[in-house]
């Protein structure tokens, strides 16, 4: 059986929660049991806690947050030594994570902005928790910023 995983991605306030929802709407399983919200957001992040915590828990690793302006995640996974395996431990750790979420679904789909800074690592992810490269699609996300 072959199993896609759809990763939409996008900055923060760039209208990836309305893409999530709309791939969630089109069949994709986002695994979530409850939408967080708040006044920012009042239909919901569609974002998965523990996602969030793994992301959050990687960059921390690799020396830099979210919300760092002097953030350029990419180049911080390459020092951090993604390519030398100095990583492999969370890329264990994030692929466990994603066959504990996801299990066998056919379609799912996972949103997080933060993904946007550690895309490589996520690839590396996803290729251990069993997702080949061509069922690995991205969903883009962007808006104009004076919106």
């Amino acid at each position: 059986m072959t199993r896609r995983i759809i990763l939409v991605l996008g900055p923060h306030r760039s209208g990836t929660s309305v893409a999530a929802a709309g791939v969630a709407a089109l069949g994709a399983d986002l695994r979530l049991d409850a939408l967080y919200a708040n006044d920012e957001n009042a239909q919901g992040f569609f974002e998965h806690p523990a996602i969030i915590a793994f992301d959050d828990r990687a960059l921390s690793r690799i020396g830099t947050a979210w919300d760092d302006p002097a953030c350029n995640g990419v180049a911080r996974l390459a020092t951090a030594g993604l390519a030398e395996g100095r990583l492999d431990d969370l890329i264990a750790e994030g692929a466990a994570l994603v066959r504990d979420i996801f299990g066998d679904a056919p379609l799912a789909a996972v949103k997080d902005p933060r993904m946007c800074l550690l895309l490589p690592l996520w690839a590396r992810i996803l290729g251990q928790a069993g997702y080949a490269a061509p069922d690995i699609l991205q969903l883009h996300v962007a808006r104009d910023p004076y919106e």
